[in-house]
């Protein structure tokens, strides 16, 4: 947990914003984690949520971002399908894969063996 402060220079080229305004420090959260490991060392895929929230207000801003060049998932329906298939098994799994090969080559990118760190 943490602050972010919003650097001025950096918005000097965007529109202003109620969320993102410059001099404004937004409270942040970050957790990392492994999609389905319980073990560091194994094959999976990394994770890294970002969590900027803006005092006393419900809004927030989620930034989720996994290991590999592109995300196996680019919503939160199709992450939910891809955790449901995980957690039915195999043939799930397959077919969700089967619909979506995008899918399936990022996946296959995004697992790390054995990191070193999450960076």
């Amino acid at each position: 947990k943490g602050f972010l402060k919003i650097n001025n220079a950096v918005f000097t080229n965007f529109p202003e914003t109620t969320f993102f305004t410059p001099g404004k420090a937004l409270p942040v959260t970050v957790c990392h984690g492994n999609m389905s490991q319980a073990d560091d060392a194994g094959m999976d895929l990394r994770t890294l949520a970002v969590r900027l929230a803006e005092p006393d207000t419900p809004s927030h801003l989620d930034l989720i971002m996994t290991t590999g060049e592109a995300s196996p998932w680019w919503s939160a329906t199709t992450l939910t399908q891809f955790i449901t298939a995980h957690l039915t098994g195999a043939d799930a799994l397959k077919d969700f894969f089967s619909t979506k090969p995008y899918s399936y080559d990022a996946y296959v990118d995004a697992l790390h063996r054995e990191p070193k760190s999450y960076a």
